[in-house]
């Protein structure tokens, strides 16, 4: 729980709902990307919509395969020791 960690403050409530809106409209940018980018078939069908995105991205043969970065890593199978 990490509410009783909480300090009461007198900009909490402003704090809250500005991270709704910062929340909220990073949603609404990346679901509107996905339906320009996509369609709006591929958009409701597909499971990962955003991984689909990152998959074609591609600049100038240069920066690709970035949904690499997007694929959850397994933990605790070798890495940096």
């Amino acid at each position: 729980m990490l509410w009783p960690v909480v300090r009461p403050s007198r900009k909490l409530a402003r704090d809250f709902l500005l991270a709704v809106a910062i929340g909220g409209f990073v949603l609404l940018l990346v679901v509107l990307i996905s339906i320009t980018v996509l369609g709006p078939f591929l958009t409701a069908h597909q499971i990962y919509p955003s991984y689909a995105l990152a998959k074609k991205i591609s600049v100038g043969h240069f920066l690709e395969r970035v949904e690499a970065k997007k694929a959850p890593a397994p933990q605790g199978q070798g890495g940096l020791r």
